[in-house]
Protein backbone atom coordinates (compact mmCIF):
# COMPACT_ATOMS: atom_id res chain seq x y z
CA UNK A 1 0.00 0.00 0.00
CA UNK A 2 3.11 2.13 0.42
CA UNK A 3 4.22 2.16 -3.25
CA UNK A 4 0.68 3.03 -4.63
CA UNK A 5 0.89 5.97 -2.03
CA UNK A 6 4.04 6.92 -3.20
CA UNK A 7 2.68 6.36 -6.88
CA UNK A 8 -0.24 8.61 -6.19
CA UNK A 9 2.10 11.66 -5.19
CA UNK A 10 4.21 10.47 -8.01
CA UNK A 11 1.55 11.44 -10.06
CA UNK A 12 0.65 14.74 -8.83
CA UNK A 13 3.95 15.64 -8.60
CA UNK A 14 3.57 16.48 -4.89
CA UNK A 15 5.89 15.89 -1.94
CA UNK A 16 4.81 13.76 0.84
CA UNK A 17 4.35 17.02 3.07
CA UNK A 18 2.12 18.83 0.16
CA UNK A 19 0.35 14.93 0.15
CA UNK A 20 -0.39 15.47 3.61
CA UNK A 21 -1.72 18.66 3.56
CA UNK A 22 -3.81 17.94 0.26
CA UNK A 23 -5.26 15.12 2.88
CA UNK A 24 -5.53 16.92 6.02
CA UNK A 25 -3.39 14.79 7.97
CA UNK A 26 -0.40 15.27 10.45
CA UNK A 27 2.79 15.28 8.12
CA UNK A 28 4.47 13.48 10.30
CA UNK A 29 1.64 10.28 10.02
CA UNK A 30 2.17 10.56 6.31
CA UNK A 31 6.49 10.28 6.99
CA UNK A 32 5.61 7.20 9.02
CA UNK A 33 3.63 5.49 6.32
CA UNK A 34 5.98 6.19 4.01
CA UNK A 35 8.55 4.78 5.82
CA UNK A 36 7.38 1.93 6.93
CA UNK A 37 6.76 2.70 10.58
CA UNK A 38 3.34 3.02 10.70
CA UNK A 39 0.09 1.23 8.15
CA UNK A 40 -1.90 3.94 6.74
CA UNK A 41 -5.12 3.91 8.70
CA UNK A 42 -8.80 3.56 7.47
CA UNK A 43 -9.18 7.24 8.41
CA UNK A 44 -5.95 7.78 5.93
CA UNK A 45 -7.23 6.02 3.35
CA UNK A 46 -10.44 7.37 3.23
CA UNK A 47 -8.94 10.90 3.37
CA UNK A 48 -6.78 10.19 0.25
CA UNK A 49 -10.18 8.53 -1.17
CA UNK A 50 -12.20 11.79 -0.59
CA UNK A 51 -9.48 14.11 -1.40
CA UNK A 52 -8.64 12.09 -5.10
CA UNK A 53 -12.08 10.39 -6.08
CA UNK A 54 -10.94 10.27 -9.64
CA UNK A 55 -8.51 7.06 -7.49
CA UNK A 56 -9.92 3.52 -7.49
CA UNK A 57 -10.46 2.39 -4.38
CA UNK A 58 -9.82 -1.13 -5.50
CA UNK A 59 -6.56 -0.61 -6.64
CA UNK A 60 -5.02 1.30 -3.30
CA UNK A 61 -6.78 -1.18 -1.00
CA UNK A 62 -5.79 -3.91 -2.94
CA UNK A 63 -3.11 -2.97 -5.90
CA UNK A 64 -6.04 -4.91 -8.11
CA UNK A 65 -7.27 -3.17 -11.37
CA UNK A 66 -6.39 0.57 -12.67
CA UNK A 67 -5.03 2.98 -10.52
CA UNK A 68 -7.54 5.92 -11.36
CA UNK A 69 -11.52 4.58 -12.31
CA UNK A 70 -11.41 6.42 -15.68
CA UNK A 71 -8.51 3.85 -16.81
CA UNK A 72 -10.16 1.10 -15.66
CA UNK A 73 -10.05 -0.10 -19.84
CA UNK A 74 -6.83 0.79 -20.05
CA UNK A 75 -3.82 -1.35 -19.89
CA UNK A 76 -0.85 1.15 -19.96
CA UNK A 77 -1.51 2.66 -16.96
CA UNK A 78 -2.00 -1.07 -14.74
CA UNK A 79 1.28 -2.06 -16.19
CA UNK A 80 3.00 1.28 -15.62
CA UNK A 81 1.51 1.25 -11.77
CA UNK A 82 2.75 -2.77 -11.55
CA UNK A 83 6.66 -1.90 -12.19
CA UNK A 84 6.35 1.14 -9.99
CA UNK A 85 4.88 -0.78 -7.00
CA UNK A 86 7.51 -3.90 -8.05
CA UNK A 87 10.15 -1.62 -7.91
CA UNK A 88 9.58 -0.12 -4.83
CA UNK A 89 8.67 -3.25 -3.14
CA UNK A 90 12.42 -4.60 -3.86
CA UNK A 91 13.33 -1.55 -2.40
CA UNK A 92 11.54 -2.16 0.58
CA UNK A 93 12.03 -6.03 0.68
CA UNK A 94 15.61 -5.64 2.55
CA UNK A 95 13.84 -3.71 5.56
CA UNK A 96 11.54 -6.21 5.69
CA UNK A 97 14.07 -9.12 5.73
CA UNK A 98 15.60 -7.39 8.68
CA UNK A 99 12.34 -7.08 10.63
CA UNK A 100 11.69 -11.05 9.63
CA UNK A 101 14.74 -11.64 11.09
CA UNK A 102 13.69 -10.03 14.61
CA UNK A 103 10.42 -11.70 13.97
CA UNK A 104 11.52 -15.20 13.43
CA UNK A 105 13.55 -15.04 16.59
CA UNK A 106 11.07 -13.60 18.65
CA UNK A 107 8.86 -16.33 17.36
CA UNK A 108 11.19 -19.58 18.64
CA UNK A 109 10.90 -17.75 21.75
CA UNK A 110 7.62 -17.81 22.30
CA UNK A 111 7.75 -21.45 21.40
CA UNK A 112 10.42 -22.37 24.25
CA UNK A 113 8.26 -22.60 27.93
CA UNK A 114 11.36 -22.02 30.07
CA UNK A 115 9.24 -21.70 33.42
CA UNK A 116 6.58 -24.61 34.11
CA UNK A 117 4.56 -24.87 37.17
CA UNK A 118 6.67 -27.33 38.77
CA UNK A 119 10.24 -25.02 39.17
CA UNK A 120 8.61 -21.79 39.92
CA UNK A 121 9.44 -21.22 43.86
CA UNK A 122 8.08 -18.90 45.94
CA UNK A 123 10.71 -15.96 46.74
CA UNK A 124 9.76 -12.82 49.34
CA UNK A 125 12.52 -10.26 48.92
CA UNK A 126 13.25 -8.40 52.61
CA UNK A 127 14.29 -4.75 52.00
CA UNK A 128 18.18 -4.40 53.06
CA UNK A 129 17.28 -2.93 56.77
CA UNK A 130 15.32 -5.74 57.98
CA UNK A 131 17.90 -8.29 57.03
CA UNK A 132 20.31 -9.34 59.76
CA UNK A 133 22.32 -12.05 59.97
CA UNK A 134 22.03 -15.16 62.53
CA UNK A 135 22.68 -13.78 66.35
CA UNK A 136 22.95 -10.07 65.40
CA UNK A 137 20.67 -8.11 67.79
CA UNK A 138 18.08 -5.58 66.00
CA UNK A 139 18.97 -2.05 67.18
CA UNK A 140 16.24 0.14 68.41
CA UNK A 141 15.81 3.38 66.02
CA UNK A 142 15.70 5.26 69.42
CA UNK A 143 19.05 4.67 70.61
CA UNK A 144 20.23 6.01 66.87
CA UNK A 145 18.49 9.11 67.96
CA UNK A 146 20.24 9.47 71.17
CA UNK A 147 23.05 9.14 69.69
CA UNK A 148 22.51 12.03 67.59
CA UNK A 149 22.58 14.20 69.80
CA UNK A 150 26.13 13.45 71.01
CA UNK A 151 27.48 14.62 67.36
CA UNK A 152 28.85 18.30 67.20
CA UNK A 153 29.33 20.85 64.46
CA UNK A 154 33.00 20.99 63.01
CA UNK A 155 32.26 23.67 60.74
CA UNK A 156 29.83 25.61 58.42
CA UNK A 157 29.92 27.08 55.23
CA UNK A 158 27.99 30.41 53.99
CA UNK A 159 27.85 30.85 50.31
CA UNK A 160 26.96 34.30 49.24
CA UNK A 161 25.18 35.20 45.68
CA UNK A 162 28.58 37.31 44.08
CA UNK A 163 30.12 33.54 44.14
CA UNK A 164 32.34 34.01 47.72
CA UNK A 165 31.96 32.25 50.78
CA UNK A 166 33.09 32.13 54.25
CA UNK A 167 33.97 29.59 56.80
CA UNK A 168 32.72 29.21 60.28
CA UNK A 169 34.34 27.44 62.71
CA UNK A 170 32.33 27.10 66.21
CA UNK A 171 34.96 27.11 69.17
CA UNK A 172 33.65 24.30 71.87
Amino acid sequence: MISRIQLIMKSRNISAAQFADEIGVQRSSVSHILTGRNNPSLDIILKILQRFPEVNSDWILTGNGAMLKSDIGKESSTLHAKSFISSTEKNNSDKNKELDLFAQSHNKADTIDLITENNVKPFIAMPEETKTNEGEEIKNPEEDKHLISFRTIDQIVIFYSDKTFSYYKPNN
